[in-house]
């Protein structure tokens, strides 16, 4: 991303939406306060867990988080932050807006790439305290942890090694645990922020997906994925 345009580009917010549209902001320590007395609700965040394959929108490309981040969740099966309105092409929330919206200056991407990877808040500056759901968080970061599923990953060798079991092991009891969070009475709204992203769908970003092998679910690697016979009469093994 060019850090500064020519002169005879626009120097001021034109509302066309696009930086709203690309996603959400990530938030940083000094978005706490708009966190804890509500103004931008816990149920309308994600966090993007350490190792997760995430986009960085100032550097480009896709890569592994070393830390994790907690934006604004997107809208509408997209990134698109929840809170820009595309009627008004405006935000509903621009009173009390994130740092990085303040700083976002598409015309001079200078102020926003300072501060993006600067002072990011984490769960624990958010709910650290909290008995109870802080160690629920802990427990599934240990059990789930990304940098695991990355070495598993990278490890096997087709879709039957041992270590894709043991992915989808971790996928399993991460659906299984938020299930039972709200079962016992807990905002749906909240599982994405308190245990990131289902891992159900977040390892499609390592070309893997979920499919059912009979009576039961696997996990693959799409690239090895086999075509099945259009005939009607093939199994799914094609024999």
């Amino acid at each position: 991303m060019d850090n500064k345009s020519s002169d005879t580009e626009q120097k001021i917010c034109g509302r066309c939406g696009t930086c709203c549209i690309k996603g959400g902001p990530s938030l940083h320590l000094e978005d706490k306060e708009l966190v804890q007395t509500g103004k931008i609700p816990l149920s309308k965040l994600v966090t993007l867990r350490k190792g997760e394959m995430a986009s960085d929108n100032v550097s480009g490309g896709i890569k592994p988080l070393g830390a994790e981040l907690i934006k604004i969740k997107g809208r509408g099966g997209s990134w698109a932050c929840r809170f820009f309105d595309p009627g008004a092409k405006g935000c509903t929330i621009y009173e009390n807006r994130p740092v990085e919206c303040a700083a976002m200056q598409c015309w001079d991407t200078t102020g926003i790439a300072a501060i993006y990877d600067k002072d990011r808040i984490t769960r624990k500056d958010l709910i650290g305290t909290v008995e109870g759901l802080w160690e629920l968080v802990e427990d599934h970061e240990e059990r789930c942890s990304w940098d695991e599923i990355n070495r598993l990953a990278e490890e096997a060798v087709g879709n039957d090694d041992p270590r894709m079991t043991k992915i989808m092991e971790m996928i399993n009891y991460d659906h299984s645990l938020r299930n039972v969070i709200v079962e016992k009475g807990m905002d749906k709204g909240m599982l994405e922020f308190l245990l990131g992203r289902p891992l159900a769908s977040a390892v499609e970003s390592l070309g893997m997906t979920i499919v059912k092998d009979g009576e039961r679910y696997r996990l693959m690697k799409k690239e090895t994925e086999q075509e099945t016979c259009s005939c009607g009469k093939c199994s799914p093994d094609g024999k």
